[in-house]
């Protein structure tokens, strides 16, 4: 999803409403040709990369890309799996149990799109 041109309060708004953080006032949002505008949060299949990553200083890189995961309750076997799966494509195999205060701005960011990916089995946005 790209906003061009938006001015960044606009599109962060927008970003807002379409996770559920900021209730709509009028008109409606569809996603995947049905209506979500009335659902909560936590059972749209969006996530969002804050531009502060929203990280546990405290956890590992492993344990932070499966926290979402470990909130819904899956198998750990499925929560190791997929936090391996999204080591690989963020780039960060190797780095499972470092903890992110040892990483850089960059390898912090990814570990923040592997944690929103990881989680989210629809979309993530980045705010």
């Amino acid at each position: 999803m790209l906003y061009w041109g938006l001015p960044v309060v606009e599109r962060q708004h927008c970003l807002n409403a379409l996770c559920g953080f900021t209730p709509v006032t009028g008109g409606e949002i569809w996603l995947d040709k049905a209506p979500i505008t009335s659902e909560p949060a936590e059972k749209r299949k969006i996530t969002m990369v804050f531009q502060s990553y929203a990280l546990w200083p405290h956890m590992t890189v492993g344990q932070n890309i499966g926290f979402g995961l470990k909130v819904q309750k899956r198998p750990e076997k499925e929560i190791s799996a997929r936090i391996d799966e999204m080591l690989v494509l963020v780039g960060l195999q190797g780095r499972k149990e470092d903890k992110v205060t040892a990483l850089s701005g960059g390898q912090r960011q990814r570990v923040a799109l592997g944690k929103s990916t990881g989680y989210s089995s629809g979309y993530s946005c980045s705010g």
